[in-house]
């Protein structure tokens, strides 16, 4: 799981763990230009 300053992601991260490879999110490791 990756850290990060958004809730959203971070909503969508613990979710992904739950359900493992959820079909409304294509990866688990979003690749955005914002790092914090």
């Amino acid at each position: 799981c990756q850290k990060s300053g958004s809730i959203e992601s971070y909503v969508i991260n613990w979710h992904t763990d739950i359900f493992l490879e959820s079909p409304m999110t294509g990866e688990s490791e979003p690749q955005e230009p914002d790092g914090g």
